[in-house]
C-alpha cells in the first residue's frame, strides 16, 4: 500500500457521512420554513380572521391597528387573543369606539349619533329716527318769532330675544310617501327587533358567573358599564359595543368583550335583534 493513501473503509464511509449531513440539513430547512412565524413578544401568529364593519352613515370611516379604512369594510386580519379598539367616525358625528377580540370572524354594525347643532342668537334691529323737515310757514309772517320745532323722539324697534333650546340633529331617516286613504298600507317588517330590558336582565343573570369573573379583574372598580349587543336569530350574541361608562376599566372591558359573544339569549328571538346590557361593578 502506498504511503498517504486512505484505507478502503475510510473511502467507503465518506460518501455515507456526506449523505447523512445533506439529509439532516434538508430536515432542518423543512422544519424552519414550516414553523409559524413569531411576533416580537414571542407568540406564534395564527391564521387570519374575517372582520366586517358597517355603519349608519355611508361616509363613515373605521380605524383599527392604526390604519383607517372606508366603510363598508370586509377584510382579513391576523388572529389575536388581545382586545383591540375599533373606532368608527363620520363628519358632524361623535366617534364610536368598540373593543373586540379578533380570535375568530367578527362583524360590527355601528350606529353613529349626530353632534348638537348650535342656533345663533337673534339680532337686535335699531330703526334710525326720521330726518327733521324745515318749517313750512317760514317767510310768511316775518314779525312772528319762529319757535323751534320739537325733535321727534327716536323710535327703537327691538326684536325680543327668544329662548332657543338646543336639540341634537337626528340622523336623516327616509320618510315613506303617504299612501291614498283607500289604499291598504302593507305592514313593513323591521330588519331588527329591540329586546326588552327584562330579557337583557335574564341574559346577565344566566351568565352571572362569567360577569363575576370579569369584575374580579379589577376589585377597585365601581359604577356600571352599558353595552349594546346584537343577537343572531338563533339567540347567540354576535357583537357587543360599549356605550356607557362613567370610568374606564380596561381589564374588565377586555374580559367582557371576550365573554359577551359567547352568551346566548333564551328564548331565541327568531330574527336579528339588539338590546342593552347593564353590568353593575359594585
Amino acid at each position: 500500500m502506498k504511503t498517504g493513501a486512505l484505507p478502503p473503509v475510510v473511502r467507503r464511509s465518506f460518501p455515507l457521512a456526506l449523505s447523512a449531513l445533506v439529509v439532516i440539513g434538508l430536515g432542518l430547512a423543512w422544519w424552519w420554513h414550516g414553523r409559524p412565524a413569531l411576533q416580537p413578544g414571542g407568540d406564534a401568529v395564527l391564521e387570519d380572521v374575517a372582520l366586517d364593519v358597517t355603519a349608519s352613515r355611508p361616509d363613515a370611516r373605521v380605524t383599527i391597528r392604526g390604519v383607517t379604512y372606508s366603510l363598508p369594510l370586509h377584510t382579513r386580519l391576523s388572529r389575536s387573543k388581545n382586545a383591540e379598539m375599533v373606532e368608527v367616525s363620520a363628519p358632524s358625528c361623535a366617534p364610536s369606539r368598540s373593543w373586540v377580540t379578533l380570535d375568530r370572524d367578527r362583524g360590527l354594525d355601528v350606529v353613529l349619533a349626530s353632534e348638537t347643532r348650535r342656533v345663533p342668537p337673534p339680532r337686535v334691529v335699531v330703526q334710525e329716527p326720521p330726518p327733521r323737515h324745515a318749517n313750512p310757514h317760514a317767510g310768511r309772517h316775518a314779525s312772528a318769532p319762529e319757535l323751534p320745532a320739537a325733535a321727534p323722539a327716536p323710535v327703537r324697534a327691538v326684536v325680543r330675544e327668544q329662548t332657543v333650546v338646543e336639540q341634537p340633529v337626528a340622523a336623516a331617516v327616509p320618510i315613506a310617501r303617504p299612501k291614498p286613504v283607500l289604499a291598504a298600507a302593507p305592514s313593513v317588517a323591521q330588519p331588527m327587533i329591540v329586546l326588552q330590558p327584562q330579557a337583557m336582565q335574564r341574559l346577565v343573570h344566566a351568565h352571572q358567573s362569567a360577569v363575576d369573573s370579569c369584575i374580579a379583574e379589577d376589585p377597585s372598580a365601581s359604577g356600571k358599564l352599558g353595552y349594546r349587543v346584537e343577537v343572531a336569530p338563533d339567540g347567540r350574541v354576535s357583537s357587543a359595543q360599549l356605550v356607557e361608562a362613567a370610568r374606564r376599566y380596561p381589564a374588565i372591558e377586555s374580559c367582557l368583550v371576550h365573554a359577551l359573544p359567547q352568551w346566548t339569549v333564551a328564548p331565541a328571538p327568531g330574527r336579528p335583534a339588539s338590546g342593552r346590557v347593564v353590568i353593575e361593578l359594585d
